[in-house]
This record gives C-alpha cells, sequence and structure tokens, in this order.
C-alpha cells in the first residue's frame, strides 16, 4: 500500500455504518459507474433485508448486474465468528438479501439482471471467522455471486476513484491535509491549511462533465468527514464547524463565479454540502444549548479579568450562529428553497422562547462591545419577525432586547469612556478594559451599530427610549450606515460576499442628523429604505448564506434587509 494512501485507510476503518460509511459508500459506486437505485437513507428506520444499497452496474465481461451492498462498520467492521452469527450479524443480513425480493423498479431490465452480492466492511475478516464465512459462501451462494470488501478494497477503491484526483496525485493536497490533522487540536489554529487545500480542490482545472464535478464535489464532501472526524476524536467539532462553514461559503462562491448556480446536479451536490453543514451545527448546538440556557452560562470561570471582555465577545458570536442555525433549520432535510412552514410555526414558537431565554441569562449577549455586534442584534431581529406566527409578546421581547442592549452601552460610556470599538480591534479592546486607559488605536468615534439600534427601536415603537437614547449621544458620537456599492462593484459583488471580507466593496454614509422624534425617523426610513440588493442566492434558495456569510467573514447585512421590516410593521399598523 502506498504511504499516502494509510492517511485513507486510516479514515475509512474508524467509519461508523449508519451516518458515515453509508453517507460516503454511493458517492464511490456514482464515481465507478454504478447507477444508485436505493442509496441507504431511503430506509432508515425499516427493515433493509441485506439491501444497504441497491444499483446496477455493468462488470467488466459487459454484463449488466444488480448489485445488492451490505454495509458492516464500526464495532462490526472486523468480521469475527460473533458478528458473523449473531442477530442481524452478517450472516443473518446476507440471508435476508437473498430470500427476500426487491421490489420491481420499472426500471428496464432491472428485474431480469443477474444478482451480485457484495459484503463490504471497513475492517478485516479475522481467522476465526474465515471457515465459517467460506462455508456459509459455498453453501447459500454456490453460483459464486458473493463477494467481499474490506478495508484493503475500500482503501484501493477510495484512492483511485477519489481521493487520486484532488488529494493524492500532488505532494502539496498531501501535506495540507496531513498538516490540518496534525494541527487540527492547537486552540490558536486557524486551519489555514485546510481553507487553501479547499479552495486548490475547487480551482483545480478540471473538464465540467458531469462525472468530473460530481468527483470534486464528492472530494469536498469527503474533507468535510475528514475533518469532523479528526475533530470529533479530540472532543471537540468546533473545528469542524468552523472549517465547513468555510469551505460551504467559498463552494458556493465557486458556483456564482462559473455561473453554475441553476444547474440541477450542481445544486443537488451543493445540496449534500449543506446537509453536512447542518449536520455538524446540530452536534455544535446539541453539545452548547444546555449550558447557554444557565445563568451566564456562555461565560468562562476560568477566564479571569479578561472575560470582561472575552464574555461578551464569545456570547455575541455564538448567538449569532446559534440564529443562523435556526434559520438554516426551516430549511432541512431538503434544502430546496422552500421552508417548511407544515410545522413552522409551533417550532419557532419554542425556538424564540429559547432564543429569548438565552439572552436573559447570558448578559453577555446584550454587551456589544464592538460595533459589528450589531450583526446578532440584526439577526434575532430578522429570525422574529420572519416568523410565520408574530405575536405581541414578540415584539415586546425585541422591545426589552433593544433597550437592554442601548442601557449597557450607555453604561460601559459613563463608567469606562467607551463606546464600542468600531474596527473590530480586539486587542486594544482587551488593553482599554484592563488598563481603563485609551489605547491610542482604540476608535470609538463612530458608530453604524447606535443607528441601527436607533432604526430598531421604530420597529417596536418605542418613541420615549429614542427621544432618551438621541439626547445622550448628541455630540458624542458619529452615526453612520454602510451600503453595498453596487454601481461600482456589481458584477463582483455577490461573488465576494461569499469568499472574503467585502468592506471595500461597501461606502459609508456619515454624519448621519436624527430627525427630532420616532415619527420622522419611520419617514425617513419609508422614503430611503435603501437599495434592493438581488442576489442569485436568494433565487437559487439559499438566502439563508448571506448570513452565514456575514458571520463567518464579518460583512454587512445592508440596511434594506431591517428597513423593510420597519417600513412593512408600521404599514400594517397604519
Amino acid at each position: 500500500m502506498a504511504k499516502d494512501t494509510l492517511l485513507v485507510k486510516d479514515y475509512l476503518e474508524t467509519l461508523r455504518e449508519d451516518g458515515e460509511l453509508d453517507r460516503i459508500f454511493p458517492t464511490l459506486l456514482s464515481l465507478m459507474g454504478f447507477r444508485i437505485i436505493s442509496p441507504p437513507n431511503t430506509s432508515k428506520g425499516q427493515s433493509q433485508y441485506g439491501k444497504d444499497v441497491v444499483a446496477l452496474h455493468t462488470d467488466s465481461n459487459g454484463i449488466k448486474k444488480r448489485y445488492y451492498f451490505e454495509l458492516k462498520g464500526y464495532a462490526d467492521k472486523d468480521i469475527t465468528d460473533n458478528v458473523l452469527n449473531k442477530p442481524d450479524g452478517v450472516i443473518e443480513s446476507l440471508r435476508a438479501a437473498l430470500y427476500t425480493k426487491f421490489p420491481d423498479t420499472g426500471i428496464e431490465g432491472f428485474d431480469n439482471a443477474p444478482i451480485q452480492y457484495v459484503l463490504v466492511h471497513n475492517g478485516i475478516m479475522r481467522a476465526n471467522a474465515m471457515p465459517t464465512f467460506e462455508g456459509f459462501k459455498a453453501k447459500e451462494f454456490p453460483e459464486g455471486n458473493l463477494e467481499r470488501w474490506d478495508i484493503e478494497q475500500l482503501t484501493e477503491l477510495f484512492s483511485q476513484y477519489l481521493f487520486s484526483e484532488y488529494l493524492l496525485t500532488e505532494p502539496e493536497s498531501v501535506h495540507l491535509l496531513k498538516k490540518t490533522i496534525v494541527l487540527l487540536d492547537v486552540p490558536e489554529y486557524d486551519l489555514q491549511d485546510f481553507k487553501n487545500l479547499v479552495d486548490k480542490v475547487l480551482d483545480t482545472d478540471v473538464k465540467s462533465n458531469k462525472r468530473a464535478l460530481a468527483k470534486k464535489f464528492a472530494t469536498l464532501n469527503l474533507l468535510c468527514g475528514i475533518l469532523y472526524h479528526y475533530a470529533a476524536i479530540g472532543g471537540n467539532v468546533t473545528p469542524a464547524k468552523n472549517g465547513i462553514n468555510f469551505l460551504i461559503l467559498h463552494t458556493w462562491s465557486w458556483i456564482l463565479r462559473h455561473h453554475l448556480e441553476e444547474r440541477k446536479p450542481i445544486l443537488n451536490q451543493f445540496r449534500k454540502l449543506l446537509a453536512r453543514h447542518y449536520s455538524v451545527l446540530a452536534e455544535f448546538f446539541e453539545k452548547t444549548i444546555p449550558a447557554a440556557r444557565l445563568e451566564n452560562g456562555l461565560a468562562s470561570e476560568t477566564g479571569g479579568i479578561a472575560e470582561t471582555v472575552l464574555y461578551p465577545l464569545r456570547a455575541q458570536e455564538w448567538l449569532s450562529e446559534y440564529v443562523y442555525f435556526n434559520m438554516l433549520k426551516q430549511y432541512h432535510p431538503l434544502f430546496n428553497g422552500v421552508p417548511l412552514h407544515e410545522k413552522a410555526t409551533q417550532s419557532q414558537g419554542l425556538q424564540k422562547d429559547e432564543l429569548f431565554d438565552i439572552i436573559a441569562q447570558n448578559d453577555g449577549c446584550t454587551r456589544p462591545l464592538i460595533d459589528r455586534h450589531s450583526l446578532p442584534i440584526l439577526l434575532t431581529t430578522l429570525f422574529v419577525m420572519r416568523s410565520q406566527d408574530i405575536t405581541n409578546e414578540d415584539f415586546n421581547r425585541l422591545h426589552r432586547y433593544f433597550v437592554s442592549v442601548i442601557e449597557n452601552i450607555n453604561l460601559i460610556r459613563v463608567n469606562r469612556q467607551r463606546f464600542p470599538e468600531l474596527y473590530d480591534r480586539v486587542d486594544a479592546l482587551v488593553e482599554f478594559a484592563a488598563s481603563n486607559e485609551r489605547p491610542f488605536d482604540y476608535d470609538d468615534s463612530a458608530s453604524m451599530l447606535l443607528m441601527i439600534l436607533l432604526e430598531l427601536l421604530a420597529l417596536v415603537d418605542s418613541s420615549t427610549v429614542y427621544l432618551q437614547e438621541k439626547s445622550f449621544l448628541q455630540g458624542k458620537i458619529d452615526l453612520q450606515t454602510t451600503h453595498p456599492n453596487l454601481s461600482e462593484h456589481g458584477n463582483e459583488f455577490e461573488q465576494a460576499y461569499f469568499h472574503r471580507q467585502v468592506h471595500d466593496l461597501m461606502y459609508s454614509e456619515t454624519s448621519i442628523e436624527l430627525p427630532d422624534n420616532l415619527a420622522s425617523l419611520k419617514e425617513r426610513l419609508r422614503a430611503n429604505p435603501g437599495e434592493e440588493v438581488n442576489f442569485r442566492t436568494d433565487r437559487a434558495g439559499f438566502r439563508f448564506l448571506k448570513y452565514l456569510a456575514a458571520i463567518y467573514f464579518k460583512n454587512d447585512l445592508f440596511p434594506r434587509d431591517w428597513r423593510q421590516l420597519i417600513i412593512d410593521i408600521n404599514a400594517h399598523n397604519r
């Protein structure tokens, strides 16, 4: 076995059958030219009768055959006498495959094609099991139509049909993958090697035929699997979450760059990546939500003095991703652009309850320390206001949330003489908080966050708070709003938005004078809602990706996003 394929083997032999091996195995078959008739996920929760995967394929002799694959992994990957004979073990599963007829598919030639049975396991067959297996095979499959693919065979096939194209042919790719795995549990590691590898896979010049593109996306999916696998071994899925976020965004940017967003095969492949993305986020929040629902559960007991800064930073980041995950959840599992409305009202009601409970338990969620902390505030607002059933209590909770944020900003300004830092200079923020002396590079002369909060007060019709805050801010800070510079960068803007930070493609409206009262502010917003940004991403059904890009690359949302909510709700209340 080649040295570099040991990495492939190491990954494959640790896969579980359910949700891991059965996720990637059909991809291998497709790349080998098999036509998948029944993938594993079509029969979850049901008896599969020894047919985890059903496929059609023409063998090396030119004979078209039906292939029934039985998968065994994890505890059953190594075939022992016990694994052979236990309930739902190898022998029972293969007998079920042999004696249970597969339903008529309606596919021409399927029912008359000879059958080939394949036992697939990502381990070895122990010596004590070999006589029993060979005896069973000779008796039950006298035509010799049962074969076995073990870890050695799987490693060879995956290396040949998938990894060879992008990962094993160039030493640089192998080096990047190995370096990612080695450094994965280093706290300060920024996954730069993984990011370089993702871009290398995306930018590799291959033919644009269906098979070549399928292999590219299969490689990306396996990179997600490998990253998750080694992160899970270390007991921390956060690196996998962050790396897969990057992969999703750069893959979508690549799709936009090549104008592939309307090609159904490409979208189907991308949805597989989204499924992986969703599953890792689901695991991350399954582990962290119980802590977040405790009083100051997002704080660290070992943070010391620095925790006065680190806790709000952590809480704001967590809140942004949590709200995004709830947005994503509305489209799971199909990701076809249509929110699942049937159960949306009840589930969104529970999600909103949980959201505001977490905010109430963690005051770090209401203490923005840098200007881009407008993002979790806007995401929370958008999620609540776009839910299926908006209640009076939703408005009350949003009002309390906005007021808490404003009060905390004002309190820090009075006691610490600082507004949220404008340019995301966390080091300067930490230094200021620790020494109570203003560093030369701490800049709080202007704020987009505060302008957004003042506009959001119009959503909840809070005239009194607006007037109080207007008076408090008078002469203290330059209020600003950022807009996408579409007139100069329209052609490149969307692709760049999913690829990097795009502050250079935005422009700022500065020195904004506040109207005398909230009613006048509403009129101003109605007259100037901001330019409508029509993304191809929205038409493709992936509007939620804009919010992932805003979180990951620290990009700004567009004024139209929240101003339209204000305009609509005030028009409704007239």
